[in-house]
Parts: C-alpha cells; sequence; structure tokens
C-alpha cells in the first residue's frame, strides 16, 4: 500500500478510533463526500461514454473507488 497518508485516511483512522463519536463519523463522511475519487475502467475512456469495471461482490455488482491514481495502480497491477 501507498506511505502517502490522504485525508481520507486521517478522517478514517479519527473515526474508528472513537466510535461513539457522531461528529468524527460525520466529518468521515464529509471527507469522504468531497474526495476526488478515480475508478479502475474496462476500456479506455470513450467521447461518451466510460464503462466501469464492475466486481462481484455479497451477490451484487461493485465498482471500487480510489483517492489516488497510485493506490488504484497499486491495486490493478499496473498504471
Amino acid at each position: 500500500m501507498t506511505d502517502t497518508l490522504t485525508d481520507i485516511d486521517a478522517a478514517h483512522a479519527a473515526m474508528v478510533a472513537d466510535e461513539t463519536d457522531d461528529t468524527l463519523r460525520l466529518a468521515f463522511f464529509g471527507v469522504f463526500a468531497d474526495a476526488p475519487l478515480v475508478i479502475l475502467l474496462e476500456d479506455e475512456a470513450g467521447e461518451e461514454a466510460v464503462t466501469p469495471r464492475l466486481f462481484e461482490a455479497g451477490g451484487g455488482p461493485y465498482v471500487l473507488a480510489f483517492d489516488s491514481d497510485e493506490r488504484l495502480a497499486e491495486y490493478a497491477g499496473e498504471i
């Protein structure tokens, strides 16, 4: 995993350090909602559409989102 901690990492760490604190929980979701996220695509993005890579888990399809290009590349094993 990349060594650089992001704002999402810091907010998540604070939230799990005190799971009874609703302010920290809401702060995490605020940081998450404001964060630029990148997703893994099936193919190159077209002019009018993108096709995210879907992953099956728990009986449904999911799209994985990453908070940096580096983390996406590390997960995918490619640039």
